[in-house]
């Protein structure tokens, strides 16, 4: 079977549903993640491994030809049905499973499906290494075939993640369940913290998920969107104490460091991605974790996100701060210029590698890192004489090839607007002679 290497990412495997993905290929991929989970690498025993989907229109016959290429692997399955993805996480932990599977294209459209792996410790396993398994999967010559089990893990998940919820400030709130999986559980969710939702122009804030719900996306009084590096400042102001640590993503406003430095609160950058932040999360025992793509994530939940927990946080931050409207909370973290992302058309590897090596010529007097894509910082006056590049003030830009779409993402974030519009403009122009021939115009 020829599967197109383009849907195995950086931490999951996604594309078209009917070009790149189909159930033949999904049953395959069954088979490979069962090479790659059995706990002896041999046969010598079963593993068990958690699927749950989301709402797609090809996500039920996907789940189904992914879990029968587990058991056709010896693999047995307990499968949680419709759930978000945060449920999913819960369930490999909350079940004692080798690991897990969610069918989901998160916030593509609907149009796209994929899979998203877990290990036992229900952190991410990267779509490259399913490839690399994929390559060597053979269907096990068990005893017997797996067995599959159904199972709901949604009410001891929402226990969990409502469990000693008290607010004494009465919070009106608009949501948004459009194609998410949400929506299925969302009633309970509420249910079990005693809060109603209004349909009201009105209301204090209003929310949205994605169809896997991991992301949650905020909108003030005024129905202007938050950006989400902001959403998880307002998060971690309310609960976070001195000593504790924050992981950011490259491209989130660096105000948060300088917001949490004064209150002794650390925080250190990530690569973008939820593969990246939760292992730097792990690995430094960090207690929150944020990305302007509107993923938070919590250390006493195993450093997994969860939008649903987010959004329990931002209604206990917003009783923390009693009489004030969750735009002025905002703007603690303001004061910053910030682009937010900017996409930008990228058609191959090679295509990046030649852009790369131009912005590393062209601003070779910033100090550059290279850990996600290329990020260039522009520091504060030094002690001989200002950055010729800035004037005298500070910026920065990061430019990274996406991990899940074919595109480039631009951010540049300074002190003043007017150099954060006057760097915007000169990096988009010099991005548009790079390409040459104008067929990839960034404007």
């Amino acid at each position: 079977m020829n599967i197109n290497p383009k849907i195995f990412r950086a931490y999951d495997v996604r594309g078209v549903y009917g070009e790149d993905i189909s159930e033949d290929i999904f049953y395959t991929l069954g088979g490979g993640f069962a090479s790659y989970i059995d706990p002896a690498q041999n046969g010598a025993r079963k593993g068990k491994i958690a699927v749950g989907r989301d709402i797609r229109p090809s996500s039920l016959s996907l789940s189904d030809s992914f879990v029968n290429g587990l058991k056709d692997s010896g693999i047995d399955v307990l499968n949680i049905g419709e759930a978000t993805t945060p449920m999913l996480y819960f369930a490999v932990d909350h079940l004692g499973c080798d690991g897990g599977a969610m069918i989901t294209a998160s916030h593509n459209p609907q149009t796209y499906n994929g899979i998203k792996f877990t290990d036992k410790n229900a952190q991410p396993i990267g779509g490259v290494d399913i490839e690399r398994f994929l390559r060597e999967a053979k269907l096990k010559d068990f005893n017997k075939k797996g067995a599959e089990k159904s199972i709901n893990v949604s009410g001891d998940y929402l226990d969990l993640i409502t469990k000693n919820f008290k607010i004494n400030r009465k919070i009106k709130i608009n949501i948004d369940t459009r194609e998410s999986v949400v929506g299925l559980f969302l009633p309970s969710f509420l249910e079990k913290m005693g809060i109603e939702v209004c349909a009201s122009s009105d209301a204090d804030f209003s929310v949205s998920f994605d169809a896997d719900g991991d992301r949650l996306k905020v909108f003030d009084e005024n129905k202007n969107e938050i950006r989400g590096d902001i959403v998880g400042g307002i998060i971690a102001d309310a609960f976070l104490e001195k000593g504790d640590l924050i992981i950011q993503d490259v491209v989130s406003t660096r105000k948060l460091k300088k917001h949490f430095q004064e209150k002794g609160i650390r925080t250190e950058i990530s690569r973008v991605g939820h593969f990246y932040i939760k292992k730097a999360m792990k690995e430094k025992n960090a207690v929150f974790g944020l990305e302007i793509s509107s993923h938070y994530y919590f250390g006493q939940l195993n450093y997994v996100e969860s939008a649903l927990f987010a959004l329990r946080m931002l209604l206990e931050a917003l009783d923390k701060n009693s009489g004030l409207k969750i735009s002025e909370l905002a703007d603690r973290f303001s004061g910053y210029f910030h682009s937010g992302e900017i996409n930008l058309p990228l058609s191959s590897k090679g295509e990046w590698d030649k852009i790369l090596e131009k912005v590393k010529e062209k601003y070779g007097d910033g100090n550059q890192n290279f850990e996600d894509g290329i990020l260039v910082e522009y520091p504060n006056p030094v002690t001989n004489g200002t950055s010729p590049a800035s004037g005298g003030a500070s910026w920065w830009f990061n430019l990274r090839p996406s991990n899940t779409e074919p595109l480039m993402r631009l951010v540049i974030e300074a002190e003043t607007e007017t150099l954060m519009e006057e760097k915007k403009e000169e990096i988009l122009e010099f991005l548009d002679d790079v390409f040459g021939d104008g067929q990839n115009n960034t404007k």
